[in-house]
């Protein structure tokens, strides 16, 4: 008799299983039977073959509860303090002091949905910076412990807050940038239209 955990709830998944279903979801719909094999496995942590030798009746219990994965999370109920393998994380939730280096590791990981999904680990680490300054190579050994023991029912709320509010953010800091830059052209272009035209009458060439 073959005994599983099955998960009942996302407080139950980690990252990297969520990660892991995710990319199995990717797959043809046509693989159904597989794709499920698959993603029990993933969540309970039992080797397919195993699944495989499940009957039919065990399976659409599984499949049964299983079921909330259909629906995400709710993103209500913001932390902002975690403990993961004996560690506290802090979250800085104030978007507005975060450093550049922290909104350029940003933008490199949330290229594409894809992306972001694959690294939200590492996204949320940007925001669990426990220092001062911030160093990329320390966040990533954050985000190997965040990968393995943050569940999705508690960082689902993190990405979603933190997502618009860094979009917001980042929309706001490039019509700053732009407004700037047009600023710079209009001033270059008054000084070349002086230097090409001095005096109003234009440049004038002499030949040797």
């Amino acid at each position: 008799m073959i005994r599983l955990k099955i998960p009942t709830d996302w407080s139950d998944i980690t990252i990297g299983q969520f990660q892991e279903v995710y990319a199995i979801n990717k797959l043809p719909n046509s693989l159904v039977l597989e794709k499920d094999i698959k993603i029990i496995s993933i969540v309970t942590g039992v080797e397919e073959s195993i699944i495989g030798n499940i009957d039919i009746t065990d399976y659409s219990t599984i499949m049964e509860r299983l079921s909330f994965m259909l629906n995400l999370p709710n993103d209500k109920g913001l932390k902002t303090e975690f403990k993961f393998d004996g560690k506290k994380y802090n979250l800085q939730i104030n978007v507005n002091k975060l450093k550049l280096s922290q909104y350029i590791d940003i933008e490199m990981l949330s290229k594409s949905q894809d992306e972001i999904i694959y690294n939200m680990h590492k996204i949320l680490s940007v925001f669990m910076s426990d220092s001062k300054g911030y160093d990329t190579d320390e966040m990533l050994k954050r985000a190997d412990v965040i990968k393995q023991h943050m569940t999705i029912d508690m960082a689902y709320p993190v990405v979603v807050f933190f997502y618009l509010n860094y979009t917001n953010l980042l929309k706001g800091m490039q019509d700053f940038l732009m407004a700037e830059a047009n600023n710079q052209i209009a001033e270059i272009e008054e000084i070349v239209s002086k230097i090409m035209n001095p005096g109003g009458s234009g440049i004038s060439f002499s030949k040797n």
